[in-house]
C-alpha cells in the first residue's frame, strides 16, 4: 500500500512539472546585446541568430544603446555579449565572458561590482576552484564558446591564405607581429581582410572588408581555402580559443594556428602549427612552408580539413550550445516550490527503487543494474607460467582490446564476436617487441598506435597498425624516460581524447619515487611537459585517466586510499587537486585502475584487496564525482573477482573488461608476491555485459582454451 501511494506521489509530480524539465527544445524568444564597436562580437550574434532560427526559436540582436525600446517586449532570456551593465527586468539575463580580459574584472582579477547581478554566466574560461564569484550555486555558470552554426563540409581548393586582420591586442600592437604580417603581404597566395585602415598596412594582400552580417566571411574563406589563426597573449596564457578556430572549422578550410592550448587539445593534428615564439622572419618561413606542403599534398591536407570540420560538427555546434542553454535556464528558471516537490518526488522515487529491489532480490530474479554482475565470459591466462595481467585498453573504434603479461613480457590482443566471446587476433613476444615487463597499454584515440609503459627500465614502446589491420610487433620507437622522472617507475598511463597528450602515473610501490606526468605527443615522439614528484602528491599513484574533454586528470592513490581530480590549465597539470574523493563511504580500498565509462555518466576504481570495482557519478560538465558514496559496487559472489586490477569499457558502451591477478600476497610494504606453485590459470580476463539486459541467470562461460591460443 505505502509503494502505490508513493507511486501516486511520483506520478503526480511527473504530470505536474515534468513538461517543464522536458522542453528544452521547444520554441523560444530570446535577444542578444551587441555593441556597434565590437565586431567579432556582432558576427557571434548573428550566428546565435542563424543557429536559433535552425532550432526554431525567435532571435532579436539587440544594440544596447537602443536597449531601452526594448524593455517592453518578452523575451525567454537575455544574452549579453558586450560589456556595460544592461538587465531586463522580466526575463533571465546571461553575461558571456570569453576570457580574463580587463572589461568586466578589476585589478586584482575579480569579476566588478556591477556585474556580479546576472542571473547566470556563461564562461569560455574555467574559474579557479577557490573563486568566490563563480561557484556554481551563487553565481551559476556554463561552458560557452564563440562557436559557428551548422555548415555542412564542403571541399576547398586551397589556393589563398586567409587573414582577417584583428585592430585590438598585442596581434595588432605587437612589432613582431607586424613584422611578420609586412612579410606575408609580399606573397601572391596571402590573402588580407578587415577595416579598411590594413589597406594601408599591407596593400598588396588587402582584399577587403567582410560584413559582420552575414555568411560572407565563411563564404570567402572557403574559396581561399586555407585560414591562418593568431590568438592574442591573452587566448594563449589562458588556454582559451577566439571564434576564428571555429569559423575556420566551420567553413571546411584547411587551418594553420599557433600553438594554442585549446586547439592543440581539441582539434589535435587537423591543423598545422606555427611556433610563435620564434622571430618574425622564422614564422614567416613556417607559415610559407606549411603553404608549400599543403598545396603539394593537396589530398592529405584537405583530409585534415575534413576532420577538422568533423569535430567542430561533433562536439562544437552552436545548435547543441544553445540546446544547453536552454537546459540550464530550465533549470534556474524553476522556483523553490518546485524544487521542493522535485526532492520529495526524488527521495520517493528512491524509496520505492529500494524497496522494488528488495522484493526482486527476494523472489530470485535479475533487477535493472548498471552492469550485469555475472562475467559473460571469462578468459584464463594462456601462458605456461603464470604472470600478472596488469593492464586492459580498448581500441577507439572497435570492440578490440590489449592486455599485458607482465611477468611473461607479452602483450595479446583480442576482439569481440557477436556471442560476446574474445577471440585472439595477435600477440606481441621478445625478442622482437623489446617488452621489460609491461605495466599499462594504451591505444591512441586514432586507434592508430600502441604505447606501452615498461616496468624494469622505465622505457615507453611505440607501435603503429599496419595495413592489414593489426600492429607492427617490432616497435617505431623506444622512448627513455625524462631526467626529471628517473628512478620513478611507471604503472598506469591514458591518451588524451585527442590524442595530442598522454598521462602517466609513476608508482604502484612504495620504493620508489612517485610522481604523475604530462607528455606531449606527436608521430613517433612523446616530450615530458608537465610532472608532479613525490611531496607534491598525497600519495602513491595508481591508474590515471583523462577526463571525456581532456582538461582534467583522475587518478587513483595509494597510502592513503583515494581518487583525486587535477585540472590541466596551459599544458600544466595544477598542484593542487580540484577533488580528492576519499573516507569510509567512499568504498576505495588499495585501488588500482581507474576509467570513465563510455557515456561519460560513471567513474569506475578497481579496488584490489576488497575484489570490487565501485562506480561513481560522473557530472562531464563540472569534471567532479557528484558523491563520494558509490552508486554502485561489482562485487563477488557473482563477480568472481580475485584481486581485480586493469578495467576498460568498450567504446560502444555495451563492455567492460576487468584482468585479476587472483590469490597473490600483499606485503606490509605494499609489494606483492605469490608462490612457485601458483597455476598459470589464476590470472584471468572478465568481460561484462553493461546493464542488466542481455543474459539475466546464464552460467558464466569459461572460454575455451583453442579460441585463445591460435597463434
Amino acid at each position: 500500500m505505502l509503494m502505490r501511494w508513493g507511486l501516486l506521489f511520483f506520478l503526480l509530480c511527473y504530470h505536474v512539472f515534468g513538461k517543464e524539465t522536458a522542453s528544452c527544445s521547444y520554441e523560444r524568444k530570446i535577444a542578444v546585446l551587441v555593441r556597434p564597436d565590437f565586431l567579432g562580437e556582432i558576427s557571434l550574434a548573428y550566428r546565435v541568430q542563424r543557429a536559433g532560427n535552425n532550432l526554431g526559436w525567435n532571435t532579436d540582436i539587440i544594440n544596447i544603446k537602443e536597449f531601452k525600446h526594448f524593455k517592453k517586449n518578452k523575451y525567454d532570456f537575455i544574452i549579453s555579449l558586450v560589456p556595460g551593465f544592461y538587465k531586463h527586468p522580466k526575463c533571465k539575463n546571461y553575461l558571456a565572458i570569453f576570457g580574463l580580459g580587463h572589461h568586466y574584472f578589476r585589478a586584482d582579477g575579480q569579476l566588478m561590482k556591477k556585474y556580479r547581478l546576472y542571473d547566470g554566466y556563461l564562461l569560455t574560461y574555467v574559474p579557479n576552484a577557490d573563486d568566490k564569484y563563480f561557484n556554481n550555486r551563487k553565481f551559476p555558470y556554463m561552458k560557452w564558446y564563440p562557436t559557428s552554426h551548422i555548415q555542412d563540409y564542403r571541399q576547398v581548393d586551397p589556393k589563398y591564405l586567409f587573414h582577417l586582420c584583428c585592430a585590438w591586442g598585442n596581434r595588432f600592437e605587437d612589432e613582431k607581429n607586424k613584422k611578420l604580417l609586412c612579410l606575408l603581404d609580399q606573397e601572391p597566395f596571402m590573402r588580407f581582410y578587415g577595416k579598411e585602415m590594413f589597406r594601408t598596412l599591407y596593400p598588396r594582400s588587402y582584399q577587403s572588408s567582410i560584413p559582420h552580417e552575414s555568411d560572407k566571411l565563411s563564404e570567402i574563406a572557403s574559396n581561399a581555402g586555407v585560414v591562418l589563426i593568431l590568438h592574442s597573449d591573452m587566448h594563449n596564457a589562458n588556454g582559451l580559443p577566439s571564434g576564428r578556430i571555429f569559423e575556420a572549422a566551420a567553413a571546411s578550410t584547411v587551418i594553420i594556428c599557433d600553438k594554442n592550448a585549446f586547439v592543440r587539445e581539441n582539434f589535435g593534428n587537423s591543423v598545422f602549427y606555427i611556433n610563435m615564439d620564434a622571430s618574425a622572419e622564422s614564422i614567416y618561413n613556417q607559415v610559407k612552408d606549411h603553404m608549400n606542403w599543403i598545396q603539394s599534398h593537396k589530398a592529405t591536407a584537405l583530409e585534415m580539413a575534413k576532420k577538422a570540420h568533423n569535430i567542430y560538427k561533433t562536439h562544437f555546434l552552436l545548435e547543441d550550445q544553445l540546446l544547453r542553454l536552454g537546459k540550464f535556464h530550465d533549470q534556474l528558471s524553476k522556483n523553490v516550490f518546485r524544487t521542493w516537490v522535485s526532492k520529495i518526488s526524488s527521495l520517493c522515487l528512491s524509496w520505492i527503487n529500494k524497496i522494488v529491489a528488495l522484493f526482486c532480490i527476494s523472489q530470485n530474479t535479475t533487477i535493472d543494474a548498471l552492469i550485469h554482475p555475472i562475467p559473460l565470459t571469462v578468459a584464463p591466462n594462456i601462458d605456461h607460467e603464470y604472470s600478472l595481467i596488469n593492464s586492459v585498453d580498448f581500441h577507439s573504434q572497435q570492440n578490440l582490446f590489449c592486455v599485458t603479461y607482465t611477468h611473461n613480457n607479452k602483450i595479446f590482443f583480442y576482439s569481440i564476436d557477436d556471442q560476446h566471446r574474445p577471440h585472439f587476433l595477435q600477440s606481441f613476444h621478445n625478442p622482437v617487441a623489446r617488452l621489460s615487463e609491461p605495466q599499462h597499454a594504451a591505444f591512441s584515440p586514432d586507434g592508430e598506435k600502441v604505447v606501452v609503459a615498461n616496468w624494469t627500465n622505465q622505457t615507453l614502446n611505440m607501435y603503429q597498425r599496419e595495413k592489414n589491420g593489426l600492429f607492427c610487433e617490432q616497435p617505431i620507437a623506444i622512448i627513455s624516460s625524462p631526467s626529471a622522472l628517473q628512478g620513478c617507475k611507471p604503472h598506469g598511463i591514458a591518451f588524451s581524447p585527442c590524442g595530442n597528450y598522454l598521462a602517466i602515473a609513476y608508482g604502484a610501490s612504495n620504493n620508489y619515487e612517485r610522481g604523475i606526468a604530462l607528455f606531449q605527443s606527436g608521430g613517433a615522439h612523446l616530450e615530458c611537459i608537465s610532472v608532479l614528484k613525490n611531496g607534491a602528491l598525497t600519495g602513491t599513484p595508481k591508474g590515471i585517466t583523462f577526463s571525456p574533454d581532456g582538461t582534467c586528470l583522475l587518478v587513483t592513490f595509494g597510502s592513503p586510499d583515494s581518487l583525486s581530480i587535477f585540472n590541466i590549465e596551459n599544458e600544466t597539470i595544477s598542484p593542487v587537486p580540484k577533488q580528492i574523493v576519499e573516507g569510509a563511504n567512499v568504498s576505495i580500498s588499495r585501488p588500482e585502475d581507474v576509467k570513465i565509462s563510455a557515456d561519460g555518466r560513471y567513474c569506475a576504481v578497481t579496488n584490489s584487496d576488497q575484489n570490487t570495482v565501485t562506480f561513481y557519478n560522473f557530472d562531464r560538465y563540472s569534471n567532479s564525482i557528484l558523491q563520494n558514496a558509490p552508486c554502485y559496487t561489482l562485487r563477488n559472489p557473482e563477480a568472481q573477482l580475485s584481486f581485480p586490477h586493469g578495467i576498460a569499457f568498450s567504446p560502444d558502451g555495451r563492455y567492460l573488461v576487468i584482468t585479476q591477478f587472483g590469490p597473490i600476497q600483499v606485503q606490509e610494504t605494499g609489494d606483492i608476491f605469490w608462490g612457485k606453485d601458483m597455476k598459470s590459470s589464476e590470472a584471468k580476463i572478465n568481460l561484462y555485459l553493461m546493464g542488466s539486459q542481455g543474459l539475466p541467470g546464464n552460467p558464466t562461460t569459461i572460454v575455451d582454451p583453442e579460441i585463445l591460443t591460435n597463434q
